[in-house]
C-alpha cells in the first residue's frame, strides 16, 4: 500500500479489532491495533499518547499479527486514506527483535554519533519445530568481534546483550572474523568454516549486520545388523538428548 513516512515509535498494543470488509477494503486495512506510545522517535507530537495502526489480517496480505499486551517498534506509513498503516515489509517488529534498531534510533534522537557498523552476535540452535525450526537466538556476551579490510583488522567487544558497534570505519570490502566460542562456526552448513561473504561498507550512514553463530560438529561410523554385517541404504537419525520422542520425518535433519 503506497504512502508517506509516518510515525516511528515504541508502543504497547492495547487492543486489536478485525474490521468488516467494505467497498474500499484495501491491503493492510482489515485489522486495527490501538497502541500506547511508550517512546517516540519522530512523526508524533508530544500530546499524542495513543495511535491507531492499521494492518492486514494475515494469510498473505503482509499483515502484522499484533497481540494485545505485546510491545512493538512500529515503523508506520500514512496511506492515501490518511491513516497509519504497518506491514511486514516495514521495519515494524517485536521489541525482542528490535534491540539494534532501538539503539540506533535512540542515538539519532539524542544527537549522538552513529556507528559505522552495528549488530548483535548470537548463537542459533536448531529444534524440531518445523522443517528448519530454530530456537530463539541466544546472545553471546563479551565476545571479541573482529572485522578485516584491506589487510587491516578492527576489533570491539560485544556487551552483555551481544550488541557490538564500530565507529569511524573506512569504506571498503569487509569480512567478519570474530573469536568464536569453542565448537561453533559462522556457517550452519556442515564442514564449512569459511568466512561469510564479504560486504561493502560506505562512508556515510550506519550499517546493521547481525552475526549468526552455529554449533559445529560431526559424527561418522557404520550401521551394522545384529550379526555385525553392514546395513546398506540405512537411514541414520541424530536426535538431541532433550527430545523425548522421534519427530516426524519432515522435521528430521
Amino acid at each position: 500500500m503506497g504512502g508517506v513516512r509516518g510515525p516511528v515509535f515504541l508502543g504497547t498494543v492495547l487492543s486489536v479489532a478485525d474490521l468488516p470488509p467494505t467497498g474500499g477494503f484495501a491491503l493492510l486495512s482489515s485489522r486495527r491495533a490501538r497502541v500506547h506510545v511508550d517512546e517516540s522517535f519522530g512523526g508524533l507530537t508530544p500530546d499524542i499518547h495513543e495511535v491507531d495502526i492499521y494492518t492486514g489480517a494475515g494469510g498473505g496480505d503482509c499483515g502484522i499479527p499484533f497481540k494485545a499486551g505485546d510491545v512493538y517498534l512500529i515503523d508506520a506509513s500514512v496511506g492515501k486514506d490518511g491513516l497509519a498503516h504497518a506491514g511486514i515489509c516495514s521495519s515494524t517488529q517485536r521489541i525482542e527483535e528490535a534491540g539494534v534498531s532501538l539503539r540506533i534510533l535512540r542515538q539519532r534522537r539524542d544527537g549522538k554519533q552513529l556507528p559505522s557498523l552495528v549488530g548483535q552476535v548470537a548463537q542459533q540452535d536448531r529444534n524440531f519445530d518445523g522443517r528448519l525450526g530454530m530456537h530463539d537466538a541466544r546472545p553471546l556476551p563479551n565476545l571479541l568481534v573482529r572485522v578485516k579490510v584491506d589487510g587491516r583488522s578492527f576489533e570491539t567487544v560485544a556487551d552483555a546483550g551481544g550488541f557490538y558497534a564500530f565507529y569511524g570505519l573506512p569504506a571498503g570490502s569487509y569480512e567478519f572474523n570474530p573469536d568464536l566460542p569453542p565448537g561453533t562456526t559462522l556457517s550452519w552448513f556442515i564442514g564449512s568454516d569459511k568466512p561469510l561473504i564479504p560486504f561493502e561498507l560506505g562512508t556515510s550512514g550506519c550499517q546493521v549486520r547481525n552475526i549468526e553463530v552455529f554449533a559445529r560438529g560431526s559424527i561418522q561410523g557404520r550401521i551394522l545388523d545384529s550379526s555385525g554385517k553392514p546395513l546398506h541404504s540405512a537411514f541414520a537419525y541424530i536426535i538431541p538428548a532433550v527430545e523425548k520422542v522421534l519427530p516426524k520425518e519432515a522435521q528430521l535433519y
